[in-house]
């Protein structure tokens, strides 16, 4: 769950760390960036998972009964993979240096700019 709740989470952050910057608030195109991608990550995925079970699991069509290669097979395409393809997505995630105390300094440097940009 940790790779569909973090990025969601993190695009706030991240917003107010490129206004900060950049001092222009684009929450909208990191949203379109973070939607495109998982959706061409799920798209990818699908594609993946099609042709690992039609070139390495072998199913056979119309066959309720598969052999115990290809149930052993299916195991490992729905099992160790995917998860060693998550455990990589979260080690994507390890350099990001924006933390608590760091989001908080943005945070209240913005808060600054704002109350000096009204007055």
């Amino acid at each position: 769950s940790a790779v569909w709740i973090l990025p969601a989470s993190m695009l706030a952050d991240i917003a107010d760390a490129d206004e900060l910057t950049s001092g222009e608030r684009r929450e909208g195109i990191y949203f379109g960036i973070l939607s495109l991608g998982e959706k061409i990550g799920s798209g990818g995925a699908l594609l993946i998972a099609g042709l690992l079970l039609n070139y390495f699991v072998h199913l056979a069509p119309g066959v309720s009964t598969q052999t115990p290669a290809t149930v052993e097979r299916l195991g490992m395409v729905y099992g160790p993979l995917p998860g060693t393809l998550l455990v990589l997505a979260a080690l994507l995630i390890v350099p990001y240096r924006l933390n608590r105390k760091t989001l908080r300094r943005i945070q209240d440097q913005l808060a600054e700019r704002a109350k000096g940009s009204s007055a």
